[in-house]
């Protein structure tokens, strides 16, 4: 390919944290009106790449970025000389307004016109808003608050706003790249396909665009060519069509992955009962009955507002339930709080694990024994030796990757986290585990580990719940699953029993698929 051809061309971009080298000699090139996959596992460099990129971390010396606009030193580049450049981001939080109309999203800077002797001149923002959502086919009202579109139309408010800056009068498309990161993450399953032919049909009218994602089959499906990073390296590029899943997979990882599934053992021989919960009411549970026994996985499926979350939230005590019962291991512990729950045995991996689990600023070391102070006091004097040697041993035998022990949590990738947040829960040798989402968020290799961790946790006896919105991590890594529709158990069966097509018919009530979440 020509060196015209190319939007973006990075060259030898290195990036070094002390003696850790978070990239080395990195050179990533993205073809004119291409959908370019950057994947990676968690502490790859890829988050690195893209924040070198925008501008907000600065290199080593040496690297070149150019696009279509200018060339710059990448050490030189700043959030100013990177919009210069053409780059433009839209991230997994999207940056937009919830209570602000679509209008006043997708125009953050005003224009001539739009105001009127000192006063917002409405109907001329509304009309270059709907200018603008026009030109991307998107019938969606730009007078609404954004909080009232679905999700997929937000991540395209989103997306519109950044590409109509590449957008030229003549109807072209100026030189410029927007990238993704991770934008299905936050979608229903039933609008992921919606967004995907979308970005296929921008590219198509000559946009380029960097998609960032642990979704292997959207990467292999939507995107033109891959780059791999692993360890800071560029591992492997190649256009998507010559690559197989497998190959795919091994080069992210480093070696090849097992695919067999990773389950509990089904409820014991003895079908020792661990977990009953009875007619279970509050906000919008309706009368929940649920039974878990020793060694299960059970997955529960369900809609939007079904009470997925509410039911492990309730389980776990942090709401007030109206009525029915919850009991563990035969102890009846209605209305319990969740200092209670935790006391006895019930450990709850919430779905926003930064913000509801983590301590960001804390340690790692101290993040991991947060949960068993006790356990490193005596005589009300706290043992930090006691406590750092135990952090030592759960940080190796999850698997945990960081700068070290004293480094802040935040400072580590979405999987490294997930593994602290189960290191610390697991210590309590729980009787019941919940989780809402594990494996959000979470590369492929630390995805594997997540329910290897899981399933360990179903061995050793414990009575295991997984809330997820991925029909094949239900089917692949549970024992049974459970539908919750309207807040209420509407079907109960084994995972053996399942296909693909009849969890997703039990679940909507139709022959299509749909909303997962």
């Amino acid at each position: 390919m020509r060196s015209n051809d190319y939007i973006l061309r990075v060259a030898s971009l290195s990036k070094t944290y002390g003696a850790s080298r978070a990239l080395a000699e990195v050179d990533f090139d993205v073809a004119r009106g291409s959908v370019h996959a950057l994947v990676g596992g968690n502490g790859s460099g890829k988050s690195t790449l893209i924040k070198v990129l925008a501008g907000v971390v600065r290199p080593d010396r040496g690297g070149q970025v150019a696009t279509a606009i200018r060339s710059e030193p990448a050490d030189q580049i700043t959030p100013s000389v990177s919009r210069q450049l053409g780059l433009r981001f839209v991230h997994q939080d999207l940056g937009l307004f919830e209570d602000l109309s679509v209008a006043d999203n997708l125009l953050p800077v005003l224009a001539p016109g739009d105001t009127t002797a000192g006063f917002l001149n409405r109907q001329s923002l509304r009309q270059r808003a709907r200018s603008i959502l026009d030109r991307f086919e998107l019938d969606i009202d730009v007078s609404r608050d954004l909080r009232e579109l679905r999700p997929a139309e937000q991540t395209l408010v989103a997306i519109a706003r950044a590409l109509s800056d590449f957008e030229v009068p003549s109807g072209g498309v100026a030189g410029g790249v927007l990238f993704l990161d991770e934008p299905t993450a936050r979608l229903p399953h039933g609008e992921v396909s919606e967004l995907l032919e979308r970005l296929r049909g921008y590219a198509g009218r000559g946009h380029s665009i960097v998609f960032v994602s642990h979704r292997l089959d959207e990467v292999l499906d939507v995107c033109d060519a891959v780059t791999v990073l692993r360890d800071g390296v560029k591992v492997l590029d190649s256009p998507s069509a010559d690559l197989a899943r497998p190959k795919l997979v091994e080069a992210i990882v480093g070696r090849q992955v097992d695919s067999a599934n990773v389950r509990g053992r089904g409820a014991d021989a003895e079908h020792r009962e661990v977990l009953s919960v009875s007619g279970l009411l509050g906000g919008p549970l309706r009368g929940v009955d649920l039974q878990v026994g020793a060694g299960e996985v059970v997955g529960v499926a369900g809609l939007v507002g079904s009470g997925r979350t509410s039911l492990l939230e309730t389980i776990a005590g942090l709401h007030p339930h109206l009525g029915g019962s919850v009991r563990v291991a035969g102890r009846e512990l209605s209305g319990a709080d969740f200092r209670m729950m935790l006391a006895n045995g019930v450990a709850y991996v919430p779905e926003d694990r930064l913000r509801l689990s983590l301590f960001p600023e804390m340690s790692v070391s101290d993040n991991v024994v947060s949960n068993a102070l006790r356990r490193y006091t005596r005589s009300g004097v706290f043992r930090p030796r006691k406590a750092s040697r135990a952090a030592a041993r759960a940080h190796a035998q999850y698997g945990v990757k960081s700068p070290g022990l004293d480094a802040p949590v935040s400072a580590l990738s979405g999987g490294n986290q997930q593994k602290v947040v189960i290191a610390r829960w697991m210590s309590l040798l729980p009787r019941v585990l919940l989780l809402d989402e594990p494996s959000q968020g979470v590369d492929i290799g630390a995805r594997a580990d997540i329910y290897r961790f899981i399933g360990a946790a179903a061995e050793s006896g414990a009575a295991v719940i997984v809330v997820s919105s991925d029909i094949e991590e239900l089917l692949g890594h549970c024992t049974r699953i459970v539908g919750l529709r309207e807040g209420v158990i509407s079907f109960s069966r084994p995972t053996e029993s399942l296909a693909r097509s009849e969890l997703i018919n039990l679940v909507y009530e139709m022959n299509e698929e749909a909303d997962l979440r």
